[in-house]
């Protein structure tokens, strides 16, 4: 394998495994935008769950690794089917050599189908869900020790509403790292992140979403210059919710196995697919697709 190969693995594994770098450029010296410089992300994800006797007020879909999407939801004793397409919309901007600015605008179309005993129903909605600004930066590079690269996030204007506009503000936050480590033609890395989430007001209550911690071994393979496929494993453990300071539900954990295929299109142009199910638990399937085009 040539080094354009392992350099086209490392820019995708790391689509799967750290929404700070899910998009990285072709080559080790550019890992974050090109100071003083813009790229620009478009994505479209897919999830479905089956739930029954939901008990949080809060569904948590993820549109990539680290990227998480809290839909409020109603607290029922009945079953629910979810259907949800989650539009994502990123700009980039090199602050410095090691460190880029980033924000990403998340807009989502829900369908709940409903069961009651022999009755259905559904609900379906479209609205605008999150706009997050963030930070990476590079600590150190992949040479006698494996790559640092860190990551912070918050949520800027978070909707709490299952239908309409209920916008709050600085409620989320995210911080993590990823260490990798290329092996012609492998790439071996390692996510790993906090999820804190604050009180938020919806439907008249106060209410405390789980934290989340998650963690995300990965590997990937590079076929040749263009072509790299990876697969992994993603484990999270997020905690009770709070509703007007009373914990409800359950503390949950689920593994989710991966996998992922990137094409390295044009020079600037990365087109990056990935699959992930559940493998423990109920909650489901997901696809998302994403596109990087440096400016």
């Amino acid at each position: 394998m040539t080094q354009r190969s392992v350099l086209v693995s490392i820019l995708f594994i790391f689509s799967l495994t750290s929404s700070a770098w899910a998009d990285l450029p072709l080559t080790i010296e550019d890992l974050l935008t090109e100071k003083h410089t813009f790229r620009v992300e478009l994505g479209l994800n897919y999830a479905n769950s089956d739930r029954d006797n939901v008990s949080a007020l809060f569904d948590l879909i993820q549109t990539g690794s680290e990227r998480f999407v809290l839909l409020p939801v109603d607290i029922t004793n009945q079953r629910q089917n979810r259907n949800a397409v989650v539009i994502t919309a990123g700009l980039r901007y090199g602050l410095t050599a090691d460190t880029e600015l980033y924000s990403r605008l998340t807009a989502v179309s829900d369908d709940v189908r409903i069961q009651t005993g022999t009755q259905t129903a559904s609900q379906s909605s479209q609205r605008w869900q999150e706009l997050i600004i963030g930070l990476n930066h590079q600590f150190s590079p992949d040479n006698d020790t494996p790559a640092l690269l860190g990551f912070f996030e918050l949520s800027a204007l978070e909707n709490t509403a299952t239908d309409g506009t209920n916008l709050v503000h600085g409620k989320t936050g995210q911080i993590g790292f990823t260490v990798y480590h290329s092996t012609d033609p492998v790439v071996l890395s390692l996510t790993a992140g906090y999820r804190y989430a604050g009180d938020r007001d919806v439907r008249g209550q106060t209410v405390n979403p789980g934290d989340l911690f998650f963690i995300n071994p990965s590997l990937g393979f590079a076929i040749n210059n263009e072509v790299t496929v990876t697969g992994g494993v993603r484990y999270t453990l997020r905690g009770k919710d709070q509703v007007n300071n009373q914990y409800i539900g359950l503390r949950t954990s689920q593994t989710d196995l991966e996998f992922g295929l990137g094409y390295a299109l044009k020079e600037h142009l990365t087109l990056n697919l990935n699959v992930s199910a559940n493998i423990s638990g109920k909650s489901g399937a997901q696809t998302s697709f994403n596109m990087l085009y440096n400016l």
